[in-house]
């Protein structure tokens, strides 16, 4: 009789370890399927996404708002977080006939006006809106020079050209003490000396020298032909002996012009100007790079352009400044080395950012630039920190769900 009450306890208290047993191992498969149902039909084990994680935000990088026509800008994306389940990022435009965008978020202006590019990854939407514009390539004013007597007034009309680009013009006088300007442009002459009136608008500017003296003019023409002449020999005063040089080159060549970069370690604005009047090409070359300025993309000449370049060991690669970081006249073409071979990868310094930002998708044998700055120039990618980690986090959660898959279908035949 004790022993079938021994034997009764033992088997009692056996039945509670493995009902403890039991119970633990299911808070643990509540634990590690918290995300996923699993159910059984027949032979075949389902199985709902586990570990569903959503994106929260679409992250952009810093972008400019004006885009030109026939220009192309890159719109950056990341989601967050940085692990989501579907980080698949989608771009559309609003209204192609404005801009059009690619799969990777190239973004190329069409014509002139406003549009919104859309970014969307998982159930979240993002807009960018851009206006896209057509640049003026020079300003047009009537006069160029100018020669008034004291109180004597005179109208400017400027334009810019194209007749699409921005017609906003706005006048200024570098010294109001000889000669003074009006919002519409009118110029008064107040006392004898020589000045400057810049017309401008967003995009270029054109100057008008204004000399105020006793001279006086008959007619309208006379002042015309008078300023055209004064000018014209006015410039020549103004052209120093190696730009007079490079001039006259340009006015009798009909292509593209070499030159070495120890002559002309700048380029002047009156030869910016000459290079955009005869949309000539001009080549500065050097003992490790070569660049190409387009007369067709000069923006603005008066903005000009230094040649010589010194590099610099950064991050395991070369770096250089573009034009001591100040405005570019227009894009520039940059070749390394004429006589390599070799692609590379180019970045720009983010100076907001502290850090390098790629330029372009791919390796290049030659760059387009139109940012000043500093760039750093690579035969491998710069390695990207963020993508390993979410490369790590991904195979840590794929090695984590098949232990769990591994326990909770094993667990299912333990005590069969």
């Amino acid at each position: 009789m004790k022993n079938r009450i021994k034997l009764k306890m033992i088997i009692a208290f056996f039945l509670i370890i493995l009902s403890i047993f039991v119970h633990g191992l299911n808070k643990f498969d509540k634990f590690c399927y918290a995300s996923a149902k699993v159910t059984e039909k027949g032979n075949e084990i389902q199985s709902s996404e586990m570990f569903v994680i959503p994106v929260s935000y679409i992250e952009i990088n810093d972008y400019e708002k004006n885009l030109e026509v026939e220009k192309t800008m890159n719109l950056t994306a990341n989601v967050v977080p940085s692990n989501a389940t579907d980080s698949t990022i989608t771009y559309t435009s609003s209204n192609p006939a404005v801009a059009t965008v690619n799969s990777s978020g190239e973004v190329k202006g069409i014509s002139q006006g406003s549009v919104t590019i859309h970014i969307k990854a998982g159930n979240v939407e993002k807009d960018v809106t851009l206006n896209v514009k057509v640049s003026a390539v020079q300003i047009e004013v009537n006069f160029s020079y100018l020669v008034l007597k004291p109180q004597e007034e005179f109208q400017l009309n400027a334009k810019a050209i194209p007749e699409q680009a921005n017609q906003n013009i706005t006048y200024r006088s570098k010294d109001e003490t000889i000669a003074s300007v009006s919002n519409e442009g009118k110029v008064t002459a107040k006392a004898k000396g020589t000045t400057t009136i810049i017309v401008s608008n967003s995009d270029i500017s054109n100057a008008v020298t204004v000399i105020v003296n006793d001279t006086v003019y008959k007619n309208e023409e006379e002042q015309k032909e008078s300023g055209m002449k004064n000018e014209k020999n006015l410039g020549k005063q103004d052209y120093s002996k190696s730009e007079q040089n490079l001039i006259d080159l340009i006015n009798k060549k009909e292509a593209g012009l070499m030159v070495n970069v120890k002559d002309y370690q700048k380029i002047s604005k009156n030869i910016l100007k000459k290079l955009y009047e005869k949309k000539m090409d001009l080549i500065v070359n050097a003992k490790d790079y070569t660049i190409t300025l387009k007369g067709d993309d000069i923006k603005n000449y008066e903005n000009e352009l230094n040649t010589e370049i010194e590099f610099f060991q950064e991050l395991n690669g070369t770096a250089f400044v573009l034009n001591n970081g100040k405005k570019l006249p227009g894009n520039i073409t940059f070749t390394p080395n004429k006589e390599n071979t070799k692609e590379f990868y180019i970045y720009l310094y983010n100076e907001t950012k502290n850090k390098y930002e790629k330029l372009g998708k791919k390796k290049m044998r030659e760059f387009v630039l139109n940012e000043p700055g500093k760039y750093l120039i690579l035969e491998h990618k710069m390695s990207d920190v963020k993508v390993s980690i979410v490369m790590i986090a991904a195979m840590v959660i794929v090695l984590a769900g098949i232990i769990a898959g591994y326990v909770g279908v094993k667990k299912k035949y333990w005590f069969w």
